[in-house]
């Protein structure tokens, strides 16, 4: 028994040599071990915590409506406030098969509201195939693009909006606009002000369509750009001013432009053009070349080439443009929109003025009045041609000397 008890007390003092030694290994360990210190809560935070997320789905069909993911989030002393810091979002469309992607690396999230605000600089992909990732640059570059910043999101109806300068790029062209909207039910996008497009669509630089305005709605399930409450088109040596105009496209590419109260230009080195109506239908071909306008109500064509000046005026205009290919200066293949044919009718007059040239007698000018009247150019659109009518006419001339 005696001898018992020795034993159970020889192994108690192993037992607490034993404890004590691997106490003092730990706390040596410890000792040099790098120190990781607690994160610093700014003032008027409460927390800090990182990989934060918020996910929204439709209840009735569960598809997703809003993703978040954010690097850090800080608690503010209002509970409902979160900033997060390297934000990602993705902004479901109601069928869920597109989603816009907004990037930035700062934002303030109230919860209550369901508002999230960005100061600083903001990224912007639209309609990104639900399939696709926007980080891709590839894929990305076959999207509309922005950069802009002071942007808020309204969580519950998917809205991102903005008031300062936003520069945006899409596959064809790039523009800017002060303050705009964005809405990814209707994919409707709404630039507030000082709206500037550049679009080359399929064919050269030199062929850029330039778009000026105040204020753009692009409706993309319409295929409609909405520019009010005036406008600037300008391709190539064309010009068209008007008010409240519709820009339609097909298939993405332009296609037609209606517009009130337009007046339009064509600006060459030997020619001048001008046209004007209430209201002008522009058309295009698939390559975005003008090939037809139509004038309706005070429609007036005015024709200046180097011999004379033709000024003719009906109640409707119908003004046909033939495509001519030709060589540029960089040796590529380019074509040209040229006036070919002008088509009046109702009440029309077509007043045609020689102009001064060297060692010739000044002709009369000639006035036609008819209920219609044909107006044909030659060849590249340099010259009149022949003014002809099909119907009973007034001919008249007036002489300059």
């Amino acid at each position: 028994m005696r001898r018992t008890s020795v034993l159970l007390a020889f192994a108690a003092l192993l037992l607490t040599a034993a404890v004590g030694f691997t106490y003092k290994l730990r706390v040596a360990r410890a000792r040099h071990a790098p120190v990781h210190p607690t994160p610093q809560v700014k003032p008027g935070y409460e927390a800090v915590a990182t990989e934060w997320r918020y996910d929204k789905d439709d209840p009735q069909t569960n598809k997703p409506v809003v993703r978040v993911r954010a690097k850090s989030f800080e608690a503010t002393h209002d509970p409902s406030t979160f900033e997060l810091k390297q934000l990602a979002l993705r902004l479901y469309a109601k069928d869920a098969a597109h989603y816009t992607y907004i990037k930035c690396d700062k934002a303030l999230f109230d919860e209550g509201s369901g508002l999230l605000k960005s100061q600083g600089p903001v990224s912007i992909v639209m309609n990104v195939p639900q399939d696709k990732d926007a980080e891709n640059k590839d894929e990305a570059a076959k999207l509309v693009r922005v950069q802009t910043s002071g942007v808020t999101y309204e969580t519950k109806s998917g809205k991102a909006s903005t008031d300062q300068l936003a520069h945006f790029a899409f596959p064809d062209g790039n523009g800017e606009a002060v303050g705009g909207d964005y809405d990814p039910n209707t994919k409707a996008l709404h630039l507030h002000s000082q709206v500037s497009l550049n679009w080359v669509g399929k064919g050269p630089a030199q062929k850029t369509f330039h778009v000026e305005t105040s204020d753009l709605i692009y409706k993309e399930a319409e295929q409609k750009v909405y520019l009010s409450p005036w406008s600037k088109m300008q391709r190539d040596c064309t010009t068209i001013q008007g008010l409240g105009s519709v820009v339609m496209l097909e298939d993405g590419v332009l296609h037609q432009i209606d517009t009130d109260h337009a007046f339009g230009t064509d600006e060459r080195d030997d020619r001048h053009t001008s046209y004007s109506a209430d209201k002008m239908t522009a058309l295009f071909d698939d390559n975005g070349d003008l090939v037809n306008i139509v004038g309706e109500n005070n429609a007036k064509v005015l024709a200046s080439q180097p011999a004379a000046r033709t000024t003719l005026t009906s109640k409707r205009a119908d003004l046909r443009f033939s495509i001519s290919t030709s060589t540029g200066p960089d040796g590529k293949q380019q074509d040209s929109s040229d006036l070919h044919l002008v088509l009046a009718d109702g009440k029309a007059v077509a007043e045609s003025v020689p102009l001064p040239q060297p060692g010739t007698q000044l002709p009369e000018t000639r006035i036609l009045r008819s209920e219609h009247i044909e107006l044909e150019m030659k060849p590249g659109g340099r010259e009149l041609q022949e003014i002809r009518t099909s119907t009973q006419a007034q001919l008249e001339f007036v002489p300059n000397r």
